[in-house]
């Protein structure tokens, strides 16, 4: 079997992302947290879920390309459907949401 380097693996998943299956994928779950600003960001995590170890997924959104959002309506605890395109960045190995509807 063949080793790969942190880079090889990196830019492998990165591709992976990188499919259209993954470029207009909804998602629905309860709001954790929001931060609002130039780029404002929801942590979305299973409706219910105990918060210290449930998984979460980071949300960004742009309000350069879209400033119909009305993320200034969400509040933790809402359960919201969002829909947008799934990025990984190998400078920390994550996977972040960019939505375009909520």
């Amino acid at each position: 079997m063949k080793a790969y380097s942190v880079g090889e693996l990196s830019q492998i998943l990165k591709a992976c992302f990188e499919n259209p299956s993954f470029s207009k994928i909804p998602v629905y779950g309860e709001v954790y947290s929001i931060r609002l600003g130039k780029f404002s960001y929801i942590d979305l995590g299973d409706q219910g879920s105990n918060q210290s170890n449930a998984p979460l997924l980071r949300c960004a959104f742009s309000c350069f390309y879209n400033n119909d959002y009305h993320l200034e309506d969400i509040r933790v605890g809402d359960v919201i459907l969002i829909e947008g395109k799934l990025s990984y960045y190998p400078h920390g190995s994550s996977v972040t949401l960019w939505g375009n509807k909520v």
